[in-house]
């Protein structure tokens, strides 16, 4: 039986070392690349989810392997709150000779449960923008959100952000009954001010990601 993980929305921030020397991850930004990458899929009782995730890694932060299948005799599928993350991985963004990270993007995959088992439709917008936001809250964020998706994502997603700067973006869509999808970016900033792209390659990832992602019940 997988670890499950209760409580709302969980929110983690990787912890960047400024300075890294020795071998890194380094990940090309270009459309080749990140076309490139691993398919894997997540079965979570009668529903599934299929989902892409592009080649390169960090060192810093080892990935864990995905989570493959939670039961549907598994009871906790019944209880609310119900989160489970199935993928976390993190990238490392540099510049330069590639001494310094200029950022760490980490990237978390999770199915969670509506309150009340309301079942969220596939327009329902409103609905799942305020299961998030009060998951954010519940999790002991305090400050101000934006509700506002990604271009490229706007007529599949619901897409909160918590700050200007971007810091936490999450990326909800229903998968079927009271169970949605969410993909979180968490982006930490190394940059100390300088110019840098590292956040604009850090979005293609999880924007790629999600794109990718697939589901509906079980065949």
């Amino acid at each position: 039986m997988p670890t499950l993980r209760k409580g709302g929305t969980v929110v983690w921030v990787a912890v960047v070392l400024s300075l890294s020397i020795g071998c890194q991850a380094q990940l090309q930004t270009g459309m080749e690349k990140r076309e490139a990458g691993v398919e894997h899929l997540f079965h979570i009782g009668e529903f599934q989810v299929e989902y892409r995730v592009p080649s390169g890694e960090s060192t810093t932060f080892p990935p864990t392997a995905p989570l493959v299948e939670v039961s549907s005799d598994d009871p906790d599928l019944l209880n609310y709150p119900y989160t489970v993350e199935f993928f976390r991985r993190h990238w490392e963004f540099s510049s330069g000779l590639g001494i310094k990270v200029d950022g760490v993007l980490g990237l978390s995959l999770r199915v969670e449960r509506a309150p009340e088992n309301d079942e969220i439709g596939t327009n329902d917008r409103s609905l799942l923008t305020e299961i998030i936001v009060a998951g954010l809250s519940e999790a002991g964020y305090q400050g101000a959100v934006r509700v506002e998706s990604p271009a490229s994502l706007r007529d599949s997603w619901v897409a909160v952000t918590t700050s200007e700067s971007q810091d936490l973006l999450i990326l909800g869509a229903p998968i079927g009954g009271p169970y949605f999808v969410v993909v979180q970016g968490d982006f930490v900033d190394n940059s100390r001010g300088a110019r840098t792209k590292w956040k604009d390659s850090a979005m293609e990832i999880l924007v790629s990601v999600a794109q990718s992602i697939k589901f509906g019940r079980q065949k």
